[in-house]
C-alpha cells in the first residue's frame, strides 16, 4: 500500500502543475518516517528548489516531518543553503523547524551555524523564531560558542524574542553540563537584572520541572529575592 501511494506521489512530485506538486510534498509528509526513502529524499530535496513559494514551503516541512529519517548529509546541506538564499520566509522558517524537528542528527557545524546566524540577524521575526526553536529542540548538541553568542545577544536585547532564546540556552546548558552549563549560569548571573522579569517567569514556566529548582536558586540568588517571584 506505502509502495504504490509513494510511487503515485512521486509522479505528482514532477508534475508541471504546481497544485500536483504542493500535493505530493504534503502527501509524503504526511507518512512520516513510511516514506523516508532515498528515492522520496531526493524527490523532496528538488522540491526545495521548485520555482513556487508555496511548493517550497510544503517540501521543507515534509522533510521535518520525516524527522532524523531525513537527517542525511545532502538534506542538510539543502536546508542550509535555502536558509541563506531564500527570500521568503514561509520557507525559511519552515526550513529552521525541519532541523529542528531532525533534532540531534542535525547537528552539524554547518546547520549549527546558520541557525545561529539566523537566530540573531535573520530578517523576520519568524524565522528568528523558528529558528530558536530549532536550536532548543537540538538542545545539548547544540552547545557550542557560536549558538551562545546569538542566544546571548537576543537574550540582551530584552525583547520578545528573548523569552524564548533564555529558555533555549537554558535547555541546552542543561542537556550539556561541564563547563558549557556553568558558562550560561555566570552569563544569565550577569545580565538577569538588565532583564524584564518576565523573562525569568517564562524560563521557570518551561516544560521541564526538574530543571526549574537548578534555575530557581540561580534566579532567587540574582535577584536576592526570597524564593518568590
Amino acid at each position: 500500500m506505502d509502495r504504490s501511494r509513494i510511487s503515485r506521489l512521486l509522479q505528482l512530485a514532477s508534475s508541471p502543475d504546481r497544485d500536483d506538486r504542493a500535493c505530493a510534498a504534503r502527501g509524503l509528509g504526511n507518512m512520516g518516517m513510511a516514506a523516508a526513502r532515498p528515492e522520496v529524499i531526493e524527490a523532496l530535496v528538488r522540491l526545495l528548489r521548485d520555482d513556487d513559494l508555496f511548493v517550497r514551503t510544503d517540501a521543507a516541512i515534509a522533510l521535518g516531518q520525516l524527522g532524523e529519517a531525513a537527517a542525511r548529509p545532502e538534506v542538510l546541506s539543502a536546508l542550509v543553503r535555502v536558509l541563506y538564499r531564500d527570500d521568503a520566509s514561509i520557507v525559511t522558517g519552515n526550513a529552521a523547524r525541519a532541523l529542528g524537528r531532525m533534532g540531534r542528527h542535525a547537528a552539524t557545524p554547518e546547520v549549527l551555524n546558520t541557525l545561529a546566524w539566523m537566530a540573531c540577524q535573520g530578517r523576520y521575526r519568524f524565522d528568528r523564531d523558528e529558528a530558536i526553536w530549532a536550536l532548543w529542540r537540538i538542545g545539548g548538541w547544540a552547545a557550542t560558542d557560536s549558538v551562545f553568542q546569538a542566544l546571548a545577544r537576543v537574550i540582551e536585547r530584552g525583547n520578545d524574542e528573548s523569552p524564548n532564546a533564555v529558555r533555549a540556552l537554558w535547555e541546552i546548558a542543561v542537556q550539556a553540563g561541564g563547563e558549557f552549563f556553568e558558562k550560561v549560569r555566570a552569563f544569565l548571573e550577569g545580565i538577569m537584572g538588565d532583564i524584564e522579569l518576565r523573562i525569568a517567569c517564562a524560563v521557570l514556566a518551561g516544560e521541564h520541572p526538574e530543571y526549574e529548582v537548578r534555575l530557581r536558586k540561580v534566579i532567587c540568588e540574582v535577584l536576592e529575592g526570597d524564593g518568590s517571584l
